[in-house]
């Protein structure tokens, strides 16, 4: 399985893209701008595709299995990004929840300074996750990360 993130938007606050599988699409996703020099917890992952699987020791694992007792078995964790570590999909709305991350949500908007921010993360997570969670169970899975702007 490969899932795709592709960025259509970035500003000096933030990025936008989309979550897509087999190319249809899933939901938005917002990270932290580029950076010139990697800037711990606040710097996007490059271009690349890389590796997933579930992590069930990160401390936010026990986080997320109480909110999603129904479908959690750890968090999507995407691994082998160079000067990147614990780089996890989850839930949040603005680049203050992203600690470098991809976050997930159902809507998306952009304002005229810049600013970016997606709406209904958790439900978008409760989507994408049961659907990818489940693959990196049974077969190799990536994530391929692709600047469209």
């Amino acid at each position: 399985m490969i899932v795709t993130l592709k960025r259509f938007s970035t500003t000096s606050k933030n990025t936008l893209g989309l979550y897509l599988i087999d190319s249809e699409f899933q939901c938005f996703s917002l990270e932290d701008p580029t950076q010139d020099e990697k800037i711990d917890g606040n710097t996007r992952i490059p271009q690349g595709i890389y590796p997933l699987k579930l992590n069930t020791e990160a401390p936010m694992n026990k986080k997320y299995a109480k909110r999603y007792p129904d479908i959690h078995i750890g968090m999507i964790e995407i691994c082998e990004i160079p000067n990147f570590t614990a780089v996890f999909i989850h839930c949040g709305n603005d680049e203050n929840d992203t600690e470098g991350c991809p976050l997930t949500g159902n809507v998306c908007e952009s304002n005229v300074s810049g600013q970016g921010k997606i709406y209904n993360s958790r439900e978008a997570y409760e989507v994408l996750y049961p659907k990818v969670s489940k693959k990196i169970k049974v077969e190799k899975s990536y994530i391929r990360v692709t600047d469209h702007v």
